[in-house]
């Protein structure tokens, strides 16, 4: 195809107020950042486990990665934007915070932007940066953790003998006889169920964990079992209780 049939193409296909938005700049792309398709299975099988939370927060000098277990960080030297959707994020190697003009790393970008040049999503086209490329990632206002409590345990139940349970939206559990704050494991590395954590002394690792797993309508909350010399897996062990939302 000819250059010139190329600009008329994209004249056609591209919303003329996309055209003239200015280049999207750092400050566009910062935040949090998820794999669309990973976390649309995670709240589909309502367990954090389902699928690997990858997740990129982007500033306008650096940018974070983790997979849940483990994670690292790059310096961002500058994006280059071709219109109408194509990007290069141009960062230094891991964990380097001056790079050298020879070691710099290019990371290929398609953003999606809407009619007023704001980016909705972005897709990482090659592996360089993530595992979960190809795919459409979305921005998130809260960190992945936080996400998903509100999306997969935030709200107020009752067990069999009518007692309330309740986890509230920023992860305050108030259960029978105890309340403390929590967070949602996003590491599925040495766990074969799902669970909340909190630190607490004596505990394995320094923290006391709660397994739980939806049943249908059926939230089931389990003490950690763990083998004898407090080594991987955690996994779920006795049922604490069953747990219905009211």
């Amino acid at each position: 195809m000819s250059r010139s049939a190329l600009l008329l193409l994209i004249a056609i296909l591209v919303p003329q107020s996309l055209l003239a938005a200015p280049a999207p700049s750092l400050k566009d792309l910062s935040g949090i950042w998820t794999a669309g398709r990973n976390l649309e299975t995670i709240l589909a099988k309502r367990s954090p486990h389902a699928a690997t939370p990858e997740n990129v927060t982007v500033s306008e000098k650096r940018l974070e990665w983790t997979n849940g277990h483990e994670g690292s960080w790059r310096a961002i030297v500058r994006l280059d934007f071709t219109p109408p959707d194509r990007a290069v994020l141009v960062t230094g190697p891991w964990e380097e915070e001056h790079p050298k003009p020879v070691d710099l790393v290019r990371i290929p970008l398609r953003l999606e932007r809407d009619a007023a040049g704001k980016v909705k999503n972005l897709t990482f086209l090659d592996g360089t940066l993530v595992e979960a490329h190809g795919q459409p990632w979305v921005r998130l206002d809260e960190p992945v953790p936080a996400y998903l409590n509100r999306r997969l345990l935030a709200g107020t139940y009752k067990d069999a003998k009518g007692k309330t349970w309740k986890f509230s939206p920023d992860s305050q559990a108030t259960w029978p006889g105890q309340s403390f704050r929590y967070e949602i494991s996003i590491d599925d590395s040495e766990a074969d169920c799902d669970y909340l954590f909190y630190e607490k002394k004596g505990e394995v690792g320094g923290y006391k964990r709660y397994g739980f797993r939806w049943q249908k309508e059926t939230l089931r909350l389990y003490e950690i079992a763990y083998p004898d010399d407090g080594a991987a897996p955690i996994h779920c062990g006795k049922l604490l209780t069953e747990l219905k939302p009211v």
